[in-house]
């Protein structure tokens, strides 16, 4: 992900699989996840409202689990591109489906702070351009053998 994103290209964050059955499923394939999902947040679960909240990044992907999440900065939406100023308070809020090991803030590639809480206020001061998403763990849903994994879609923010 963060390749892409120190490219200056802004995109947000999906998740899908071709297969019926991908690699790694309990009954049968190559890898080790389940089928990667992706969610948005939408005003309204109808098709205009959807395709807007793709068009404004609003999206996560997790590695199968229903666990769903979002970051703010400045009161901006994950997706934004229009976060001004070197003050940024962030606000996350992850939805596991079991007991949460961690969340990583990542700011531009690096993980700046660890959560081990699934709602979070933090202000971070920096003046560059950057951008921001999280990353978070959950301990392995029943029958399964891997832990959850959600990927927010980035925030990206100005310097002063």
């Amino acid at each position: 992900i963060g390749r892409i994103l120190d490219e200056g290209i802004k995109v947000g964050i999906s998740g899908g699989s071709d297969h019926s059955r991908p690699p790694g499923h309990p009954n049968g394939g190559a890898g080790i996840y389940e089928q990667a999902i992706t969610g948005v947040w939408a005003e309204k679960l109808d098709r205009k409202s959807l395709f807007m909240a793709l068009k404004k990044r609003r999206c996560f992907s997790s590695n199968g689990p229903f666990m769903s999440g979002y970051i703010k900065i400045n009161s901006l939406f994950m997706g934004s591109d229009e976060v001004k100023g070197k003050i940024r308070n962030i606000e996350v809020k992850v939805y596991p489906t079991t007991e949460i090991e961690r969340i990583e803030l990542i700011r531009n590639g690096e993980v700046i702070k660890e959560f081990m809480r699934d709602d979070i206020k933090y202000t971070d001061i920096y003046d560059h351009d950057s951008y921001y998403y999280i990353k978070a763990y959950q301990k392995p849903e029943k029958g399964y053998d891997y832990k959850g994994i959600l990927y927010t879609s980035p925030i990206w923010c100005k310097g002063e």
